[in-house]
């Protein structure tokens, strides 16, 4: 099992991977694009603000980004597919090790490169920006996005802003992994995190379920409940639920699309 997990993660090692961070790191920059421009010529604005319209405002940041998530491993198996290759890679590596390794490295490479990017952005715009604003200084726990650890505690805003990209990709790679099952077209497998939270976002708005628990609020870094390290919690708690579920739904269809010769 090990040695297949280990040959899935060297098939992440591409080009994908290399476009797939920097993706993510412009989607980040365009939501505040104008403002980045601007700071970058006076001098003014602070790493948190970035971060923070990005993830009150930003649209690429919500629909965008997860794109770049699926982009280095999760369209493997439609690849496979096309190239009619998964029977003879089920048939040297079996077929649950299979399965497995391929949703294990999917999840992974996704959460991966999110958080690649959002550490990277991060230590670029520190190089010439502050952290944390002074409007953030007295600020309580409650206080506008995480920005309050910002200014006491930098180390735990930056893993907090990593985590939480890391459980937002495990996600997104996990889903478009999942609609591969259906199609091999690369692009519907590739745009599907796209249209996946376009639609989830406008469900959570027809029903009106509150921000407070509105998963994707939490994960995206609105909603602080209590504390960071708190929500920090939830997030990875919501995380590996939402994956769980995508995995076993993921095998489960596998093995099915195996046994009945729809997957070869």
């Amino acid at each position: 099992m090990n040695k297949v997990i280990r040959a899935e993660f060297g098939r992440t090692i591409n080009a994908g991977l290399i476009i797939a961070i920097a993706g993510i790191i412009f989607s980040i920059c365009f939501d505040s694009f104008n403002d980045l421009i601007a700071g970058l010529r006076n001098g003014q604005g602070y790493v948190g603000y970035f971060f923070s319209n990005a993830a009150f405002g930003g649209m690429c940041t919500h629909y965008m980004l997860p794109v770049f998530t699926a982009l280095p491993f999760s369209v493997s198996l439609c690849q496979e597919r096309n190239n009619k290759a998964v029977s003879y890679i089920v048939s040297r590596e079996g077929k649950n090790r299979y399965i497995f390794a391929k949703f294990i490295v999917s999840a992974i490479s996704g959460g991966f490169v999110a958080a690649c990017g959002t550490v990277l952005l991060f230590l670029m715009l520190a190089m010439r920006f502050p952290i944390a604003g002074d409007e953030f200084e007295g600020a309580v726990v409650s206080d506008y996005f995480h920005e309050w650890s910002a200014v006491y505690y930098p180390q735990l805003y930056i893993l907090t802003l990593s985590i939480l990209a890391f459980c937002r990709g495990v996600i997104w790679s996990s889903l478009a992994l999942c609609v591969s099952l259906y199609t091999s077209d690369f692009m519907v497998v590739l745009l599907s995190p796209f249209l996946g939270s376009y639609v989830l976002v406008r469900i959570f708005q027809i029903i009106r379920v509150p921000d407070m628990v509105r998963p994707d609020m939490i994960l995206i870094g609105q909603v602080v409940i209590k504390s960071s390290g708190l929500t920090l919690l939830i997030a990875i708690a919501i995380s590996l639920t939402i994956v769980t579920l995508i995995g076993a739904f993921f095998v489960g269809k596998m093995k099915e699309g195996l046994k009945s010769g729809t997957i070869y």
